[in-house]
């Protein structure tokens, strides 16, 4: 149980802190911590477990810059890991409300809103493809 517990740890801090570094120019999400977060979750389902867990609260976060790279993120995790797919798959709705649909008006800035819109649906689109 232990184990578990440090796997949710560590893939939770790798997760904050991709969503809290501002994005480059070339890159929206900064290339050696998503490497990073990549050799972390292809360890175990408990590391994917735990990051996945991290990115939905990252989805629901205060920051619209924050959810961008969490959308980013999870479209990375997507395209490498069955378990991954597996959990987003279950909660899609609940994704969609956290990106699209039902984002507080308290979300800022507008633009950066606008961006999480448009990303968020051109990955439902290619997930769902």
């Amino acid at each position: 149980a232990g184990k578990g517990k440090a796997a949710t740890t560590d893939g939770g801090k790798l997760v904050q802190q991709i969503v809290s570094t501002p994005p480059s120019a070339e890159h929206a999400l900064e290339p050696s911590l998503l490497a990073q977060l990549k050799a972390f979750a292809r360890q175990s389902h408990g590391n994917v477990d735990g990051v996945f867990a991290a990115l939905v609260d990252a989805l629901n976060g205060a920051s619209a810059a924050a959810r961008c790279l969490a959308v980013e993120a999870c479209d990375v995790l997507w395209a490498r890991s069955a378990r991954f797919r597996t959990a987003l798959t279950e909660i899609l709705p609940a994704f969609v409300e956290a990106t699209v649909t039902a984002i507080p008006t308290t979300l800022r800035p507008p633009s950066t809103v606008r961006q999480l819109q448009h990303i968020a649906l051109r990955c439902v689109g290619t997930w769902t493809a």
